[in-house]
Formats: structure tokens, C-alpha cells, sequence
């Protein structure tokens, strides 16, 4: 990396930053995110939608909380969380 990093004229720890590489179009991005994390913490999901939204324009970002559990516990397969993600897919991809 840091080698690359010489090449394209980006330093190593920005590389890393996948806000680096935000553009304007970026693809769709759906964040569903357990406020309670104890392993990523939610403000990390928050600023980075965030930024997309910013980068690529309001609504290109969607961010959903996972309430009542931790890093990925079994409430992220609760019938709503998996139908949010049903409805993006059918948004995004159109073939669903």
C-alpha cells in the first residue's frame, strides 16, 4: 500500500479511509446499525452515511438502527430488518 500510495500521490492512512473515495456516483448504500454495538460504534455508520449523502446527494445513503442488540445478534433477522433490505434490493437492483 504504501508503495501505490508513492505512485498516485495519496498517503497510506487515506488510502485506508473509504471516505477517500467517495464520488458523486458512488453506488446506493444501505447502513442498518445496532445503536448498542459494542465493536463498531454507530457514530461511524452515522458520519459515514453522512458523507455519501453529502458526496452523492441526499437519499443515496440509508441509515436504519437495529434496536435491542449488539453487533450482529440474531434481531438483524427479524422480519422488518430483512424486509428493509428486500425493499432496497428491489430499489437498487430492480431485478428482485
Amino acid at each position: 500500500m504504501i508503495a501505490l500510495s508513492a505512485i498516485i500521490g495519496v498517503p497510506a492512512a487515506a488510502m485506508a479511509n473509504p471516505e477517500t473515495w467517495l464520488t458523486p456516483d458512488c453506488p446506493p448504500v444501505l447502513f442498518q446499525h445496532a445503536p448498542a454495538d459494542p465493536i463498531v460504534p454507530v457514530q461511524m455508520s452515522v458520519h459515514f452515511a453522512a458523507r455519501i449523502n453529502e458526496v452523492a446527494g441526499p437519499g443515496r445513503a440509508r441509515l436504519h438502527f437495529v434496536e435491542g442488540t449488539g453487533h450482529a445478534g440474531p434481531e438483524f433477522d427479524r422480519p422488518e430488518v430483512v424486509g428493509r433490505t428486500i425493499v432496497f434490493l428491489k430499489e437498487v437492483l430492480r431485478v428482485i
